[in-house]
């Protein structure tokens, strides 16, 4: 229904914008978006929209949950819950250094290789 709806706004867009703007665009173009283009977004609304969906609804119900069997716990929870990202991002800094290090090495390796096989 919803890829329905997209191809009858291309459509009527199409339409509006008038026989000059028609013109001038490629009917190849307009012909792909209007069916692989619009066909391809099957992931997007058939995966993706209702996993974000079920990230942001599991989380709240286990946490509220949480609250009414164990108060304490629940806010123990919500008191470390934003050291997650903190941490990432310090481990993140941390191998930023290790992995720049390593593709230096990497870099002086493949260049004396290409030495060795010229």
């Amino acid at each position: 229904a919803v890829k329905s709806e997209l191809r009858l706004r291309l459509l009527e867009r199409a339409v509006r914008l008038g026989p000059s703007w028609l013109d001038s665009q490629r009917t190849g173009a307009l012909t792909t978006l209007a069916t692989r283009g619009i066909d391809a977004l099957d992931d997007y609304f058939a995966r993706y929209l209702p996993q974000l969906g079920l990230a942001v609804v599991v989380p709240v119900a286990v946490l509220a949950r949480i609250v009414t069997a164990d108060w304490i716990s629940a806010l123990i929870i919500v008191v470390t819950l934003p050291l997650i990202p903190l941490f990432m991002v310090l481990i993140g800094w941390a191998t930023q250094s290790r992995m720049d290090r390593q593709w230096r090495l990497l870099s002086r390796l493949s260049g004396h290789f290409l030495d060795v096989v010229a």
